[in-house]
């Protein structure tokens, strides 16, 4: 939807939506009531600290963030696994995206962390409309003068969770920037 919601216009179908939450745990059960009474089953997955809400065969989920000064930090795996990344690269500012409201995580944070998916999940499969949004994101950051690794140079991670399931934590998914970027 962020690429979407970039360009200013519907582009295919979506049938789920990722976002963030600013101070979650502190928010959830306050977030999660006002769902319910919306209509929305809702689940906290502990583990990932993640809000889930479904409703009509569409599905939600909100991510733990925090910010520390210029900072965010994504739980993305609860306690298990953070990245971080600039603060600046989550728009302050809402978009008008068919007359809401909208905001959007920005092309640096939809460039970087689409390119570094696998490192995040060595799991990850990707998509075809993940290939797409690429190229686009690769397309905007060089029309800006934004070099692609320099945006890479800008996340980092601790991730215990994928050490804890065999992974080597001297290898990805434990993001060790200046290995990734010359493989």
């Amino acid at each position: 939807m962020a690429i979407d919601i970039l360009k200013g216009e519907l582009t295919r179908e979506h049938n789920d939506l990722d976002g963030f939450t600013l101070n979650m745990l502190e928010r959830l059960n306050d977030l999660s009531a006002r769902y319910e009474n919306l209509g929305y089953e809702t689940s906290f997955l502990e583990e990932f600290h993640m809000l889930k809400i479904k409703k009509g065969g569409l599905h939600a989920a909100f991510n733990r963030l925090d910010i520390d000064g210029d900072v965010a930090m994504w739980r993305h795996i609860g306690e298990q696994g953070t990245v971080y990344f600039p603060f600046s690269w989550l728009e302050c500012i809402p978009r008008n995206f068919y007359h809401t409201q909208t905001y959007c995580s920005g092309i640096n944070f939809e460039y970087g962390f689409r390119k570094i998916a696998r490192l995040l999940n060595p799991e990850w499969k990707g998509r075809e409309k993940d290939i797409i949004a690429l190229e686009y994101l690769e397309e905007r950051l060089s029309n800006d003068g934004i070099e692609a690794k320099s945006v890479l140079k800008s996340i980092w991670s601790y991730n215990p969770f994928w050490a804890k399931k065999g992974y080597n934590p001297f290898d990805k998914p434990t993001l060790v920037w200046p290995n990734y970027l010359d493989s």
